[in-house]
């Protein structure tokens, strides 16, 4: 990044609830520059307010509801008219009462009004003759640059010349030929220059963990991963007898040994996990298991589920229940539900996935480009009977714009395919036979 050429310096970091990828970011941010940071969060600016938009958002996360995530997207300028003189006075507050250099926003809310109260510790510096230094603010762009994310770009293109003085964009390269078409693309979406250095190009805000698997040869024979709970240890030996404790320190760490030449597959539905889609995508692996496995290979298949509440049922505990119904005519398929899990855990994973199928909410977007070196697999929320493996248009329809920018980009760099459950099962069944289960 840019900015940790200056070392040692107070930042302000701001992110926002609602998914989690804003929040990840601004950790990454943190964990990787030294520095100083006081942490802020713009929905919070609001109350009770900002805390009932982000769990509208989660719960349509939840339910997989891609029409009411458009619906409450399209509300970013009423958002912006709530939140922009909450946002505008509580960041003059932070810069002047904690002394801060620079301003480090990794959200899209509230952009000019972060800027403005930049140029008004600023000028008030200036006036007072009290600071050299001006804050500089740098918008940390963590979607895949896209036509399609229109929800920061819209309020970037239009800052004010005295705006863009104090204003760096920080974005990875779209994925263009030439400096010409790069240039043509900020202009036309964000109104900037990066030829000027109003847009500057660096490494995407991800966590280290996943940089420490980056085009790494060779491939983990064991996997860790935590379990949080007593009662979720108590589940999952009930569908598996090779949990083995992990050696560390850690006491709620667990293994699995895999071979080398079993298939791993993660399944990774955002932070607010879809439930229907993730049963669907259980059960159609089972009801596909006969065709696409032989007798001397096994079937990895990690799926991150919502935390488990002990004694309820959960997104955990109902996985757990359908593998307990698959499992005896499919015992070459192992399923292993998942609660919440570091970096730490999800890199090597991620790293050492066949086939990995995630939602392309910005951080799991560049996380899996940076880690997965096997199949990227995007879900969508299409559930049309009709629609086949070759109708990457029409899936395209069943993912959320500012995501679906972030799918076309993954598509084009990465060769990830989209699929929903059932075309799923339709997808390993090409791509797998009895005789051979080697990703081509």
């Amino acid at each position: 990044m840019p900015f940790s050429k200056i070392i040692n310096t107070r930042s302000v970091l701001i992110s926002s609830e609602g998914g989690s990828g804003h929040k990840i970011a601004a950790l990454a941010v943190k964990s990787r520059y030294q520095g100083s940071y006081y942490e802020l969060d713009t929905f919070a600016t609001l109350g009770k307010i900002g805390k009932a938009c982000t769990e509208r958002w989660n719960q349509a996360q939840k339910r997989g509801d891609i029409k009411t995530q458009i619906k409450l997207a399209n509300y970013q300028g009423l958002a912006e008219a709530l939140f922009s003189i909450p946002i505008y006075f509580r960041v003059c507050y932070v810069l002047l009462r904690h002394n801060i250099d620079q301003i480090i926003d990794t959200q899209a809310i509230g952009t000019r009004s972060i800027i403005r109260a930049a140029r008004t510790v600023n000028f008030i510096y200036k006036l007072l003759r009290k600071k050299e230094r001006v804050i500089n603010v740098w918008k940390i762009f963590i979607e895949l640059p896209t036509s399609k994310s229109l929800y920061y770009h819209r309020y970037i293109k239009k800052l004010s010349k005295k705006d863009k003085k104090i204003f760096k964009l920080v974005s990875i390269k779209p994925p263009f030929k030439t400096i010409q078409e790069e240039e043509d693309f900020w202009q036309k979406y964000c109104n900037l220059s990066v030829l000027t250095k109003e847009v500057v190009y660096a490494d995407p805000p991800i966590r280290k963990e996943f940089l420490t698997y980056k085009n790494l040869p060779s491939k983990p024979q064991k996997l860790a991963f935590a379990v949080n709970t007593e009662e979720e240890l108590h589940l999952l030996q009930s569908i598996h007898n090779d949990l083995e404790p992990d050696p560390s320190e850690a006491k709620n760490l667990w293994n699995i040994s895999i071979k080398n030449d079993d298939i791993v597959m993660t399944l990774m539905l955002g932070s607010q996990v879809a439930e229907k889609a993730t049963l669907n995508y259980v059960s159609r692996l089972f009801q596909a298991g006969e065709t696409i496995i032989s007798q001397d290979k096994k079937i990895y298949f990690f799926v991150y589920c919502n935390k488990h509440i002990p004694q309820q049922e959960t997104l955990f505990k109902k996985v757990v229940d359908l593998v307990k119904t698959y499992q005896k005519t499919n015992p070459n398929i192992k399923v292993v539900p998942l609660t919440f899990q570091n970096a730490s855990e999800i890199a090597p994973m991620m790293y050492r996935s066949d086939f990995a199928i995630i939602r392309t909410g910005a951080q799991a977007s560049q996380e899996a480009k940076s880690s997965v070196q096997g199949q990227i697999l995007i879900h969508s929320e299409n559930t049309d009977e009709n629609i086949s493996l070759e109708d990457q248009s029409e899936l395209l329809k069943g993912i959320p714009l500012w995501e679906g920018g972030n799918a076309e980009f993954l598509i084009n760099t990465c060769q990830a395919k989209i699929v929903n459950p059932s075309l799923f099962k339709e997808y390993l069944t090409s791509r797998l036979t009895t005789h051979s289960c080697i990703c081509q």
